[in-house]
């Protein structure tokens, strides 16, 4: 039978910190790429969910800086991770 996608979500983690070299930029090595802007994790999970590549997300809120309303994709295991108040990350899990 067909797997079950489930989220895990974990609110207030950057998946993708130290990993890209600007706002709007993909990581050099492609494990994490920019989406686009967004004003919503859903968004962003949406996006992740449509890309067989995608392992997780990380969404960027209300961070009052350059980086603020940005989706950012993770394509590869080896990626930062880090406590951030206003990202929220998600991870896909087929059970």
């Amino acid at each position: 039978s067909a797997k079950e996608l489930v989220w895990y979500h974990y609110p207030g983690v950057n998946f993708v910190h130290g990993d890209v070299p600007a706002p709007r930029t993909n990581a050099p090595d492609g494990r994490v790429t920019f989406t686009g802007d967004s004003g919503s994790r859903s968004q962003c999970q949406e996006w992740c969910e449509k890309d067989p590549d995608c392992l997780a997300y990380t969404f960027i809120g209300n961070t009052g800086n350059a980086w603020a309303s940005q989706c950012y994709l993770v394509k590869s295991r080896a990626h930062g991770d880090a406590t951030m108040k206003n990202y929220q990350s998600g991870w896909k899990r087929y059970v």
